[in-house]
């Protein structure tokens, strides 16, 4: 199964290059990386092209005075993978995430999966993992999922199939596209109508926060675009207890998720240690 990884990119030299080295660091190889230029004036573009003259799997596009999302669908539009995710430039995948993800889907047959939430901070460290593994379909399609209610879904460690994505109809799309901040929250929205959300129990990506974020920057503002789609928006103090209720629950779920993966690798390992040949000797790892 092939990859293509879309990052929106303007004006992003000083993280382009970083995400770069990230990308090459990935376990898996069959992936394409496609940048889509809205314009920059600074060094980003010619960064990438550095990048495309070494590896291939690299690709710049122009798509001049694109939005984040016109750029981010310019890119699924030039896909050449079967599964699809975007990373933004100041953001990052964990080395072992596509092959995880690829593993994930031969053994579930999952059309759109996350992995736990994390975040980086800006020399690339990861500081911190949620342990999130409830994500209910309706909950999602509903719009739930926001900053006043359940908190959001994070973008960086999502991946979906190229023909789920196929399959939103003109209304989602242009939701999407019109929005100025907020287009990851309908894309969400509108997929959970047609799949539900999968959780894989690793961390996939991350986000960096360095201050700058427009996420953070414009929080205000993207909350407006969420208000507007109509979803239910409870008192803050009503959404807190809420969303902090929900949280527990949804660790104990991911307390679930981990605990199967755990047997499920002890399983292997078992049976790893009947085969002669196997490196693991003649008795199971010892747990620890």
């Amino acid at each position: 199964m092939r990859f293509t990884i879309v990052t929106p990119l303007l004006n992003a030299e000083r993280h382009v290059r970083r995400l770069i080295e990230t990308q090459r660091l990935q376990d898996y190889a069959d992936w394409e990386h496609v940048f889509v230029d809205g314009g920059s004036d600074d060094g980003g573009p010619e960064a990438v092209r550095d990048a495309a003259a070494r590896d291939g799997r690299f690709r710049l596009l122009a798509a001049p005075g694109s939005s984040i999302y016109e750029a981010l669908f310019e890119g699924f539009a030039n896909a050449t993978g079967e599964m699809l995710c975007w990373i933004n430039a100041d953001d990052a995948h964990t080395p072992w995430a596509l092959e995880t993800v690829a593993q994930f889907h031969a053994e579930t047959g999952a059309s759109w999966m996350t992995g736990f939430p994390a975040a980086w901070d800006e020399a690339g460290r990861l500081r911190y993992v949620r342990p999130q593994g409830l994500y209910p379909r309706s909950f999602i399609r509903k719009g739930y999922f926001h900053g006043g209610l359940l908190g959001f879904l994070q973008a960086e460690s999502m991946f979906f199939r190229r023909d789920l994505f196929a399959r939103l109809d003109e209304g989602e799309r242009r939701g999407v596209l019109e929005a100025r901040l907020a287009g990851d929250y309908r894309l969400w929205r509108a997929l959970a109508a047609l799949a539900p959300l999968s959780v894989v129990p690793s961390v996939l990506g991350g986000f960096c926060q360095h201050g700058q974020n427009r996420s953070v920057t414009e929080a205000a503002s993207y909350m407006e675009e969420v208000h507007a789609t109509g979803t239910w928006q409870p008192p803050r103090w009503l959404g807190r207890r809420l969303g902090k209720s929900f949280q527990m629950l949804s660790a104990l779920k991911a307390r679930r998720l981990v605990e199967l993966a755990d047997a499920a690798l002890q399983r292997e390992l078992a049976k790893a240690a009947e085969t002669p040949s196997s490196p693991y000797g003649v008795s199971p790892h010892a747990r620890h």
